[in-house]
């Protein structure tokens, strides 16, 4: 899968392409909603977790101009 901006694109990982997914659907996707979508088989996983996915997502949007398209809602979640 891939992020497309401004011409440029950007390979992403499952988990990424459901992140921006899930942000790009609603105003904030909260941490639950996230690690319920992302990892639905019942494993335990921590928010760290999360944030290093959310961290490599920012990373790869910032390759292709949009690095502060992620926000973090503080005590919530994430909006784009």
């Amino acid at each position: 899968m891939k992020a497309i901006y401004g011409g440029t694109a950007v390979e992403l990982t499952k988990n990424e392409a459901r992140i921006l997914w899930c942000l790009m659907q609603k105003d904030v996707c909260t941490r639950d909603e996230l690690i319920e979508d992302l990892w639905t088989n019942g494993m335990y996983i921590d928010g760290n977790t999360l944030y290093v996915n959310v961290g490599r997502l920012r990373e790869k949007l910032g390759q292709i101009g949009a690095a502060d398209f992620i926000r973090t809602v503080r005590g919530v979640g994430y909006r784009l």
